[in-house]
C-alpha cells in the first residue's frame, strides 16, 4: 500500500500519490464477499480539531475534515464532510451537502467505491496533489471522487478547468502560473472594480489594497486605468492624518503607504506624492521610542505630549510594525526627505536586527521564538533588510523562510499574513529558492483558488485561527507570489536582491532544516547540530544533548573556540542544559560575557545561566545550579550594572539578564536566581543598587517589571538609593514592553505607598484610579490594595472605588468577583488608617551616605 509523501524541497507536488486511497478502495471491494460489513456510518465520524470548513480548491465545495472517533488521532482515518457548494462551480448538481468524500483521484482509472477507505492524516495535501493533476491537459479537469451519501458509496466525476502544468521552476516559465495569473486579475476585477451601477465600488480593507497591489505586480498596463482610480481614492492631496485617532490607525495607515509607495514607484504618478509624505511622516511620528507600533499609534496626548512614548494598547505588533517599515523605507525610495521618517526607519532597524540568528521575530517585545517563522513576521524582515541592502539580516530571515515551509500556518488570530508575505520572502534568496519554497506550499496554495479565478483566506485545520480572516480576499496576496517573475514591485524584487542567490547545496541544508528530529541522533551528529545555521536546530539539538546521560562537557567547552559562530552559539545553549553546575563554564562563559564583541554570542552566554524548570530540571545537568549558579547570578548583576551604548542601544541584553535573574512566574520554562527578588538579601548592596538603577531605566518595561520585585527586599537605606529611580518609573511609562510593564509601576507605588512617599500619591491617584484603556483590570485590582497605607489621604477617592467594587460584583466576570475581596479589604484599611504624614523624596534620601563602587 502506497503511503502519501510530504513535498520535500526538489520534488513536485504531482509525486504526493492518491493511489493509497485507492488501493484501500480495491482491497474493500472485495471484503462483501469474505463476510466482512463494508458500509460504515460516516454520519458519526466529528470534525477534526477545530473543524474549520476547508474550501476544495476550484472545485467550488466547501468541506469539513472529519475523523473516526473512535480511532486515535495518530491513527485517524480522515474523510471530507461537504458543507457548501458555489453556484456554477464544478461541484454544483454532481456533489451535494453532507456528501462525505472518502477518497480522490485525477486519472481517469477505473475507481470501485467499497468503505472503509482512508485519506490518512494528510487529507488535505493529498486533495490538493490530486487536483494539480486533474488540471493538467493528459487529464482534461477530470477529478474522480469516491463518496458516501446516505448510508450508501459511489464515484462521481467533477470537471475542472483545465489550466495546464506546473513547470519545474515555477512560477518561472510556467504555463499554469500565466493561466492562474489571468483568472486571478478577471476575479478581481469583478470583485473590486464592476460594482453595480450607481453602486459604492467595492474598494474593501486591507485585502482591497493587497488585491489592487496584486495587479499591479503584474505590469499590464491594461489594468493602469482602475488602479490609478484607486490608488487616486486612496491617496487624495489634501490628505491630513491625527496620530492621536485613536483605533486600528497603524494596520490601515501601513498597508495604505505600503500601496501607495509601491504604485508611486511603478507610475510616477505625482498625484500620491503629498498623500505618501502624509502617512510616512505621520507614521514615523507615532512609533514608539524604540521602533515599533502597536495596533495604532504611540499617541503624544497619553505621553505627556512627546512623541515616541509607548505604543498604544498593549503595546508593539511586529507584524504590522514591520508593514510600516518597510512603506517607510519604500516612502524614502519615493523621495521623502524627513527627519522623522529616516530616524523611525533607523530605530526600526535596530531594533529588528536584534532578532537576527536568535530566532523569529515574536508577537510584541519578547524573546526570540523557536520557529522559522510565525505569521509572516520574518518574511516581512527579510524583505525590509533586503530593500536597505542590510545583507546579514536579509539572508538570515531569508533563510528562516526557507525552511518555514512546515509552519506557514502559525499565527496569531490566523495566518492571512504568513502566506501573504512568505513567497516574496523566499524570492529574495533567487530563483531557485523561490521555486522551492512555493513547490513545498503548493498543496495550500492550490486549495485555496475558487473556481471563480479567485482566491479566499483558508483557516488552519489547528490554530489560533479565530474566523478573523474569513472571507478575506487572497487573490492578491497570491498574485504577488505569481507575479515574482516580472518584479514590478520593490516588494516582489524590483532591484534584486542584496546578496547571492542560496542555490544547490546550501539550498538542501536550509531547507533540511524543517525537518530536524534530534531524537534518533548519535551524540556526535547532535554535537554537529550544534553548528547549524538555524537557532531552531541548535537549541533542539541542545536540549537533546542536555538531556541525555553522556557528560559532553569537553567538546562543549571546546567549541566555545571553534571558528564556526554558529557553534559557538550551539555550545553556549548546550551548556546551559547539560553543564552540570561547571565553574569552569560559568568562567569560561563570564569571559565571553565580558569581552567578546559578537552580542549574538554574549545573548547565548546569558541565558546559558538560566535555571530549567519542569522536563530537563530533574536530571541534574543544567549549568546553573548550586555554586555555580551562585557564582553567574553575582556576574550577572555585574554585567547589568554596565552599558554598552554603540553595541546594544536598547538595553536587550540587560532584558535578559532581568528575566533571567528574577522571573518568578509559571508560564516561561525556567525560574529566576531571585524569584520576584527573594534572596536577594544577601547580595552586596552596592553591587544590587547599580543593577536595579540600570534596569529600572530600561526602554522594556518588562525588564523594569522583572526587577520591582525586588522593592520588598530593600532595606530603608538601600532605598534611599533608588528612590528618584523608583518614582520615575512608576510614573512615566516604558517606551517597549506595555504588555508587561504595569509591574513596576504598581509596585513603585506600593512601595512609595508603604514608606510613605509624598510624589507617590498623585502617581498612584493618576495611573490606578484615572488612566483608562488597556491594562485597566490589573492596575486597579493590584494598585488599590498597594495604595492603601496613603489612608484617609484617598478620602476623595473613596466613591470611585465603591462604585467599582459594585460594579465588578454585580458585573465582573470570575476574575473581578475574586478580586472584590481584596478592593474591600484595601477600601477597609484607607477608611481605618489616619492620613499619615507624608515625606518627600528630597527629605528621604537628605542623608543618603556616599556610595562605594560596587565590590569585585
Amino acid at each position: 500500500m502506497v503511503r502519501t509523501m510530504f513535498v520535500s524541497a526538489g520534488k513536485s507536488i504531482a509525486m504526493i500519490v492518491v493511489l493509497w486511497s485507492l488501493t484501500a478502495l480495491s482491497q474493500n471491494a472485495g471484503a462483501e464477499d469474505a463476510g466482512v460489513p463494508v458500509e460504515m456510518d460516516y454520519a458519526a465520524w466529528k470534525a477534526v480539531k477545530s473543524g474549520e470548513h476547508l474550501a476544495l480548491g476550484p472545485t467550488g465545495a466547501i468541506a469539513t475534515v472529519i475523523a473516526d472517533p473512535a480511532e486515535s488521532e495518530s491513527d485517524a482515518r480522515a474523510a471530507l464532510r461537504v458543507e457548501s457548494i458555489a453556484e456554477g462551480s464544478p461541484a454544483d448538481g454532481v456533489l451535494e451537502v453532507g456528501d462525505v468524500i472518502l477518497a480522490v483521484s485525477s486519472s481517469a482509472a477505473e475507481s470501485r467505491a467499497g468503505g472503509d477507505a482512508r485519506f490518512g492524516r494528510e487529507v488535505r495535501k493529498v486533495f490538493s496533489a490530486a487536483i494539480t493533476e486533474a488540471e493538467k491537459q493528459e487529464h482534461g479537469g477530470r477529478l474522480v471522487l469516491p463518496i458516501w451519501r446516505e448510508g450508501k458509496t459511489e464515484s462521481v466525476v467533477l470537471t475542472l478547468a483545465v489550466m495546464g502544468s506546473y513547470s519545474d521552476t515555477s512560477p518561472w516559465e510556467c504555463e499554469k502560473t500565466l493561466a492562474i495569473v489571468d483568472a486571478s486579475c478577471q476575479s478581481i476585477i469583478k470583485h473590486r472594480f464592476s460594482a453595480k451601477e450607481g453602486a459604492k465600488k467595492n474598494w474593501g480593507g486591507i485585502d482591497g489594497l493587497i488585491d489592487v497591489l496584486g495587479l499591479l505586480a503584474t505590469g499590464e498596463e491594461k489594468y493602469l486605468p482602475m488602479i490609478q482610480e484607486f490608488a487616486r481614492s486612496k491617496g487624495p492631496p489634501d490628505l491630513r492624518l491625527n496620530i492621536d485617532r485613536p483605533g486600528l490607525t497603524s494596520w490601515w495607515w501601513g498597508y495604505t503607504n505600503l500601496f501607495l509607495t509601491e504604485y508611486y514607484l511603478a507610475t510616477g504618478d505625482d498625484y500620491v506624492l503629498p498623500a505618501i509624505t502624509e502617512y510616512s511622516t505621520k507614521l514615523a511620528m507615532g512609533q514608539s521610542g524604540v521602533g515599533t507600533w502597536g495596533h495604532g499609534m504611540a499617541h503624544p496626548s497619553a505621553f505627556g505630549g512627546r512623541l515616541h512614548g509607548p505604543p498604544s494598547g498593549y503595546g508593539a505588533m511586529n507584524q504590522v510594525s514591520l508593514t510600516c517599515a518597510i512603506s517607510l523605507v519604500l516612502a524614502q525610495k519615493c523621495g521623502v526627505d524627513h527627519p522623522e521618517v529616516d530616524a523611525a526607519v533607523e530605530r526600526s532597524t535596530t531594533f529588528y536586527r536584534w532578532y537576527v540568528d536568535k530566532g523569529t521575530i515574536p508577537y510584541g517585545d519578547h524573546d526570540p521564538a523557536l520557529f522559522h517563522d510565525n505569521n509572516g513576521k520574518n518574511s516581512q524582515a527579510a524583505i525590509f533588510f533586503d530593500l536597505l541592502g542590510h545583507e546579514e539580516g536579509a539572508r538570515f530571515f531569508s533563510r528562516m523562510v526557507l525552511a518555514s515551509y512546515l509552519e506557514r500556518e502559525k499565527g496569531h488570530t490566523g495566518h492571512f499574513f504568513s502566506w501573504l508575505w512568505g513567497a516574496p520572502a523566499a524570492a529574495r534568496g533567487g530563483e531557485e529558492a523561490a521555486a522551492c519554497f512555493i513547490r513545498n506550499t503548493r498543496w495550500f496554495t492550490e486549495l485555496e483558488r475558487r473556481a471563480d479565478g479567485g482566491a479566499v483566506h483558508q483557516s488552519a485545520l489547528a490554530n489560533e485561527d479565530r474566523g478573523k480572516y474569513r472571507n478575506w480576499s487572497t487573490t492578491g496576496a497570491r498574485l504577488l507570489q505569481h507575479c515574482l517573475p516580472r518584479r514590478q514591485l520593490c516588494i516582489t524584487g524590483k532591484g534584486g536582491s542584496c546578496f547571492p542567490a542560496i542555490t544547490g547545496a546550501e539550498l538542501q541544508e536550509v531547507v533540511a532544516a524543517a525537518e530536524f528530529d534530534p531524537a534518533p541522533l548519535s551524540t556526535a551528529a547532535l554535537l554537529e547540530a550544534l553548528g547549524s545555521w538555524s537557532p531552531v536546530v541548535r537549541n533542539q539539538a541542545a536540549q537533546e544533548l542536555g538531556g541525555r546521560e553522556q557528560n559532553m562537557m569537553a567538546p562543549l567547552m571546546a567549541m566555545l573556540n571553534s571558528p564556526n559562530r554558529y557553534a559557538r552559539y550551539g555550545a553556549c545553549e548546550a551548556l546551559g542544559y547539560g553543564g552540570r553546575g561547571s565553574i569552569e563554564a560559568v568562567d569560561a562563559l563570564v569571559d565571553r560575557l565580558r569581552s567578546d564583541n559578537d552580542l549574538t554570542l554574549r545573548y547565548y552566554a546569558s541565558r546559558a545561566f538560566r535555571k530549567p524548570r519542569g522536563r530537563g530540571a530533574d536530571t541534574g545537568h543544567a549549568l546553573a545550579q548550586g555554586a555555580a549558579a551562585d557564582k553567574a547570578a553575582v556576574e550577572l548583576l555585574k554585567l547589568a550594572a554596565t552599558h554598552d551604548p554603540e553595541g546594544d542601544p536598547s538595553r536587550k541584553l540587560h532584558n535578559q539578564i532581568a528575566s533571567t535573574l528574577f522571573y518568578g512566574g509559571n508560564a516561561q520554562r525556567f525560574v529566576g536566581h531571585f524569584p520576584n527578588g527573594r534572596g536577594t538579601e544577601e547580595v552586596d548592596r552596592q553591587l544590587l543598587i547599580k543593577a536595579i538603577q540600570s534596569f529600572l531605566g530600561n526602554p522594556n518595561g518588562a525588564a523594569r517589571s522583572a526587577a520591582s520585585g525586588v522593592f520588598e527586599h530593600l532595606s530603608d537605606e538601600d532605598l534611599k538609593s533608588l528612590w528618584g529611580d523608583i518614582y520615575d518609573a512608576a510614573k512615566y511609562p516604558a517606551p517597549s514592553g506595555v504588555m508587561f510593564s504595569g509591574g513596576v509601576r504598581v509596585n513603585g507605588i506600593g512601595i512609595m505607598a508603604k514608606h510613605h512617599i509624598q510624589e507617590g500619591l498623585p502617581v498612584g491617584v493618576q495611573y490606578v484610579l484615572m488612566e483608562e484603556g488597556w491594562g485597566d483590570f490589573g492596575r486597579k485590582a493590584r494598585g488599590i490594595p498597594a495604595m492603601a497605607p496613603y489612608g484617609t489621604h484617598l478620602e476623595p477617592h473613596f466613591p470611585v472605588i465603591q462604585e467599582l467594587i459594585a460594579d465588578w460584583t454585580e458585573n465582573g466576570n470570575r476574575d473581578r468577583q475574586r478580586a472584590v475581596k481584596n478592593l474591600q479589604q484595601a477600601l477597609e484599611q484607607m477608611k481605618n488608617t489616619p492620613a499619615p504624614e507624608l515625606i518627600s523624596i528630597e527629605e528621604s534620601i537628605r542623608d543618603e551616605p556616599a556610595q562605594s563602587e560596587p565590590k569585585d
